[in-house]
């Protein structure tokens, strides 16, 4: 089993997504740390000393990369709901975070993580149809609206992440 077995991580959020990943983890009878009445920033700072082997981050899109900027200063793998941050900039400074830490794993959710629907259908794909040599894409609909940055950053990466899924 990998260093970090059992987990034990610690959930920053408390929104809709936080809510979902305490449902799955509770499923899986994974206990988690859910950040309390310290801040989030100490949260994370004690999460070793508290037993937890990772932090998932489901806050808003302005917290992420201060939080997971702190959880790699902390050497600890990162689970981090999606947008990673709001800006090219931010993103780059977070890659620079992870490099400077010893490159904890580091994973920005996405819907088709962890669905059972969207491995089955890769791999019916996989079975038998070729690797996609040029794909087109479009969407249904300019999905909801969100002040905190474009359409484009939060969605347009769906395809991209399909494509490959379909193509390793």
């Amino acid at each position: 089993p990998p260093k970090s077995y059992p987990p034990h991580p610690l959930v920053i959020g408390r929104g809709p997504w936080a809510k979902n990943i305490w449902a799955t983890l509770e499923a899986l009878k994974i206990p988690y740390t859910i950040s309390g009445k310290i801040t989030a920033l100490d949260c994370i700072s004690e999460a070793r000393n508290r037993g937890n082997t990772h932090v998932i981050i489901a806050t808003p899109l302005s917290t992420h990369y201060k939080l997971a900027e702190a959880a790699f200063l902390h050497s600890l793998p990162v689970f981090l709901e999606k947008p990673a941050c709001s800006t090219w900039k931010e993103l780059c400074q977070l890659k620079t975070a992870w490099e400077d830490s010893n490159r904890p794993r580091f994973l920005v959710d996405s819907i088709h993580l962890f669905s059972r629907g969207a491995e089955a259908a890769v791999n019916y794909y996989k079975a038998f149809i070729p690797p996609p040599m040029s794909v087109a894409s479009s969407f249904g609909g300019l999905g909801p609206h969100r002040e905190d940055c474009t359409g484009l950053w939060d969605y347009g990466w769906h395809p991209f992440s399909l494509l490959y899924a379909l193509s390793v």
